[in-house]
């Protein structure tokens, strides 16, 4: 079997954006036991847009392919939709324009690269943890919600205890 590396494709936001989300994941830790706090250096703001695995001897051919495509789009600032908890993990929905299809162009332009390798978690005996259409998203480009079941976020952090989580957000 090929070395794997996982590649998280991301966007970086406006620093405005960034800012305002470390200081919720703070103040969100001032009040509650949680994973991660949202800083500058090692637990950084971001917006995943594809996250799949590939074979390593193919990461500079990836590495081309979003430099290639980052170099033609220019993205406005987002807005910040709605807090929203999802198995403990705290998330601000966003709405940005022209995301979605940025995100549809990375995933069909990566997707061949990945040579339908597909992520551990990802593996039959946790198949009840997915809906058909993220399966088929699985099976067809090595990640459950894309494409149609996208859904922007930059990810505040994560409690310690699950079932807090929609009363931060509520």
């Amino acid at each position: 079997m090929a070395e794997l590396t996982r590649l998280d494709v991301v966007l970086l936001p406006f620093e405005d954006v960034a800012d305002h989300a470390r200081s919720v994941s703070s103040s969100i830790d001032e009040r509650h036991e949680v994973e991660f706090v949202l800083n500058e250096t090692d637990v950084i703001p971001h917006v995943t847009v594809y996250s799949p695995e590939f074979p390593t001897n193919r990461v500079d051919e990836v590495v081309e392919t979003v430099g290639q495509i980052s170099e033609l789009v220019s993205l406005p600032p987002g807005k910040f939709k709605a807090c929203r908890a999802d198995a403990g993990w705290l998330v601000m929905d966003l709405d940005i324009v022209g995301l979605q299809e940025l995100h549809e162009r990375l995933v069909h332009e990566l997707n061949p690269l990945r040579e339908n390798h597909i992520r551990e978690k990802y593996s039959e005996k946790n198949r009840k943890n997915y809906t058909d259409d993220q399966w088929e998203n699985v099976q067809q480009f090595g990640s459950a919600n894309i494409l149609g079941l996208f859904a922007p976020h930059l990810t505040l952090t994560r409690l310690k205890t699950i079932g807090d989580a929609g009363s931060v957000c509520g």
